[in-house]
């Protein structure tokens, strides 16, 4: 289900020394360390929720994304649990990575109730979850292939 997201960070992280201030604030580095910690934390999220505390709400811009599988550019801000600006060694990225695709591995057989509670869009189900990993990842992927091309 994930495997060509996870080929793609891994081919990107040659490039984890490269940035283009015309195209994004933050280098190659900061964009795969940042996919990978979001993705983990939302399938540890997704394993550890209980149902009863589940609470959706409707948002417009959570549906947009979903609906679409497109995220803004610029538009967005990280929580600051996810916006480090330290520089991220291609080592560190890979170890990372490992961590991801366990993690991964780890809610392809989960219980429909399970869900993740994100900061600004309220609660996702599982379901939705999945669906938010691949375009949240995908979004800073293309962002790290502009850069790779400048």
């Amino acid at each position: 289900m994930f495997a060509d997201l996870i080929l793609e960070i891994e081919k990107n992280i040659q490039h984890a020394s490269k940035s283009a201030d015309t195209v994004s604030e933050r280098g190659v580095d900061w964009h795969l360390h940042h996919t990978i910690k979001v993705l983990v934390s939302i399938c540890i999220a997704l394993k550890e929720s209980k149902n009863k505390s589940y609470r959706p709400r409707f948002s417009w811009v959570k549906s947009f994304i979903l609906v679409t599988g497109y995220i803004p550019r610029g538009r967005g801000k990280s929580p600051k649990a996810f916006n480090t600006c330290e520089k991220v060694s291609e080592e560190d990225l890979r170890e990372m990575l490992e961590e991801a695709k366990y993690q991964l591995k780890s809610i392809e057989d989960l219980p429909s109730d399970r869900f993740f509670r994100h900061p600004y869009f309220g609660d996702f189900n599982l379901k939705q979850a999945r669906k938010f990993i691949k375009i949240h990842s995908w979004h800073h992927l293309k962002i790290v292939r502009d850069i790779v091309r400048e």
